[in-house]
């Protein structure tokens, strides 16, 4: 979580899977996004990834083209889709 003044401005919920960190959300408040924190919490995710030898995968909507784009930004790739989302993987495995 990530707090400024107080306030709640961005979070991210990660659940633990046997072989991988499954990114559930990251949501940045409207007013305080493009100011480095979906960054910051992507960086520590991506840095917990490698300390633990596992691979991150998320699952993004195709209408969120600015979301997709900021995840490839990272070295993330799409695995597969479905008619609505994109499966995307960054391998962090040693």
């Amino acid at each position: 979580m990530v707090y400024k003044e107080k306030e709640l401005v961005g979070y991210s919920q990660v659940e633990n899977r046997n072989d991988s960190l499954f990114l559930r959300m990251l949501a940045i408040h409207p007013e305080h996004q493009r100011n480095g924190i979906g960054t910051t919490l992507l960086k520590s995710l991506i840095a917990s990834g490698i300390e633990h030898s596992k691979s991150i995968c998320l699952q993004v909507f195709k209408i969120n083209i600015r979301a997709k784009s900021f995840y490839e930004k990272y070295g993330f790739h799409c695995e597969s889709e479905s008619p609505f989302s994109y499966f995307m993987r960054l391998n962090c495995q040693l």
